[in-house]
């Protein structure tokens, strides 16, 4: 199967999956980076957010995550170091 082909399936998975969803919109894959274009720097994953990728990956039964779940994993509340203060 070509690239060409494999993508033309993707897409049509894509809308196939979001039906509600207007059939204009593009798929993440096929869209240009926002930051890139404001000319600002994409923001790195911290490695909490990126085991909870790899574990949501995992439980779809791939090696490694996929774009659409570095993106879910990107929009959730910041997983992490919290910063703590002790009251004296």
């Amino acid at each position: 199967m070509t690239k060409v082909a494999r993508a033309d399936r993707r897409s049509v998975a894509w809308a196939t999956v979001n039906a509600d969803i207007q059939m204009a919109r593009k798929p993440p894959w096929k869209k240009a980076n926002p930051l890139k274009k404001a000319g600002k720097k994409s923001k790195k994953l911290s490695p909490a957010l990126k085991a909870a990728a790899k574990r949501s990956a995992k439980k779809a039964g791939r090696r490694y995550p996929s774009l659409v779940e570095n993106m879910r994993a990107a929009s959730k509340k910041k997983i992490g170091r919290k910063n703590k203060t002790r009251k004296r």
